[in-house]
């Protein structure tokens, strides 16, 4: 029985310092890269025992789904923190869940990202642009988040024109916000091998 327990404890410890680390992934301003380090932190499973005992069953209940439904832990985290719903008690919904699930099926492998992304291209009218920094301005200036996957997809593209467009949106904070928030999108779907 005790060894059960301990494997269930190590589990749960392996997906906190995932949870963990694809915070930082995403916090603003931080240069933490979730697929540089394959999504560890120096998290320790002493740190992870000092947590209450409740958040300690939380990731434990939450791991326990994840692994009965076969679901990537990887996958899972970075679809949520994609849409910003990367807190613990919200994983354990069935939002969460579902939102996953939407995920998957829309850019969670390489076929439907390239179908997904050329969807969105369609409804840019990429005609009257000439460089890529036009159109990733172009698709910032929508201000909406589900642009997100396009710049990305554009980026990892034209790695060439990264700092063009970094450039082309310096004077403008909200599309920094949005591009950088793209570009690290970006990095994770290259981790996971999808673009």
């Amino acid at each position: 029985m005790s060894s059960w327990v301990d494997n269930q404890r190590q589990e749960a410890f392996l997906l906190w310092r995932r949870y963990l680390a694809m915070g930082l992934h995403f916090k603003p301003g931080s240069g933490f890269d979730y697929g540089l380090y394959s999504g560890a932190t120096n998290a320790t499973p002493a740190g992870f025992s000092r947590r209450p005992k409740e958040e300690i069953a939380k990731f434990i209940r939450l791991k326990n789904r994840l692994k009965s439904k076969g679901w990537s832990d990887d996958e899972f985290l970075f679809a949520n923190a994609r849409y910003e719903n990367l807190y613990v008690d919200k994983l354990l919904h069935d939002d969460a869940m579902w939102l996953y699930k939407e995920w998957k099926e829309v850019w969670g492998s390489e076929e439907a990202f390239e179908g997904s992304v050329k969807h969105l291209l369609e409804k840019i009218d990429t005609g009257c642009f000439g460089s890529v920094g036009e159109i990733v301005r172009s698709a910032l200036s929508h201000n909406d988040q589900k642009w997100y996957e396009l710049i990305a997809w554009l980026l990892q593209k034209n790695s060439n024109d990264v700092t063009g467009v970094r450039m082309e949106v310096e004077g403008n904070e909200l599309f920094k916000i949005h591009l950088n928030r793209s570009i690290k999108i970006q990095k994770l779907y290259s981790y996971l091998c999808i673009i």
